[in-house]
């Protein structure tokens, strides 16, 4: 009777196992699909989202000074700060912010102090924001308070908000992996290597929970005509083909003053270089420069279009050098100015030398290139 019941069980389990691995009767024997397979189908219908909107502020360069007992921002940052966080809170009213490096300068010995009124005022928004390292803050302090003073366990990580994943990436290593220190500083941005494996694990989840990833990052990856790619980030190329093939809608950087929307042909991936708060470049045409402008973004996401609107002060023309006068004085008006690829394409600068050095002698084209290197 054992052996009857147990030739029973073997050929129960023997059909289970020939059904599980068959596609019904007479059908053929299917392979399971793979990861990357996966993956691309995923791709392919990722499903539309509804209209995403960041305020962005990069490149704030806070310093300060004592003034009768008194801690003192510069009111470049001061002032500019103050109408960013109102213009969140009561006009544009994003689903969050970023603020993309270089919160403070390093110019002085009270970057903590610049550090904890700057943070202070961006409390005052209604909604999240979120915190990325500059090569300034890290000529500043270590990560270590760096991660103390933004309330974040790591340097890189993510936020999922309303269908999209904005991931926050720390460009400050060397190119052996190393992290950036106060007394030793490294300007072009890179990941080290644990960074690069958990940027991929999270751009591959992104893709299988259906969220459009959206990079922030304050290096540029991408060439301008500020310096060549692998002075701005030394595997920039690397980074795009990562981009790419997990299909990131943007990404935002700061760190070289300019005002850049660059879209590489054949690639997804559309990166904006977004000039800071304040401080211009002096090789610019002056309609490029903004110095002083007290420059910050607003963002709306939406299936076929990202734009970025960018706010500035303009100032009267006999207060146009931005020196500290009466606030009447100083300010005539706030304006803005749509980025677009046409306009902003991060080579106005490059053209501009060029016009200028035409028919002139070495020595002069020597000098005008030594202006534009500045």
């Amino acid at each position: 009777m054992k052996k009857i019941n147990i030739v029973g069980v073997v050929l129960l389990t023997s059909t289970i196992f020939a059904g599980c691995l068959s596609d019904g009767i007479g059908g053929k024997f299917s392979t399971p699909k793979t990861e990357e397979e996966i993956i691309q189908e995923k791709l392919e219908v990722r499903s539309d989202k509804k209209p995403l909107k960041l305020g962005i502020v990069t490149d704030v360069h806070a310093y300060g000074k004592e003034v009768e007992g008194q801690w003192e921002i510069n009111w470049r940052s001061k002032d500019a700060m103050e109408r960013f966080v109102e213009k969140m809170n009561n006009e544009f009213k994003p689903s969050a912010v970023v603020e993309i490096g270089d919160l403070v300068d390093g110019k002085d010995d009270n970057s903590l102090e610049d550090w904890k009124i700057m943070d202070g005022m961006m409390q005052k928004l209604k909604m999240p924001y979120f915190n990325t390292t500059g090569n300034h803050e890290m000529r500043s302090f270590n990560k270590s308070v760096w991660l103390e003073l933004s309330s974040n366990e790591k340097t890189y990580y993510y936020k999922d908000v309303n269908g999209y994943r904005l991931i926050i990436l720390d460009g400050n290593h060397f190119s052996d992996g190393q992290d950036t220190t106060p007394e030793k500083e490294h300007y072009p941005g890179n990941l080290g290597d644990e960074q690069w494996q958990w940027l991929e694990e999270i751009l591959k989840n992104a893709v299988m929970e259906d969220k459009d990833p959206i990079v922030f990052l304050h290096q540029p990856p991408v060439e301008t005509d500020a310096r060549p790619n692998w002075q701005l980030f030394s595997k920039g190329k690397e980074l795009h083909a990562l981009f790419d093939k997990y299909k990131v809608r943007a990404v935002f950087s700061g760190h070289v003053e300019r005002l850049c929307d660059i879209k590489i042909e054949s690639e997804y991936t559309e990166y904006f270089v977004l000039q800071g708060m304040w401080k211009g470049n002096g090789g610019l045409k002056k309609e490029y420069r903004f110095k002083d402008a007290g420059n910050f973004y607003y963002v709306t996401i939406i299936p076929e279009n990202i734009e970025v609107k960018m706010e500035y002060r303009v100032f009267n023309e006999k207060s146009a050098s931005g020196k500290r006068q009466g606030s009447g004085e100083r300010i005539n008006r706030w304006d803005n100015l749509i980025l677009n690829r046409e306009e902003y394409t991060c080579q106005d600068r490059r053209q501009l030398m060029e016009d200028n050095t035409s028919g002139l002698s070495e020595e002069e084209v020597t000098k005008i290139k030594a202006l534009y290197k500045k």
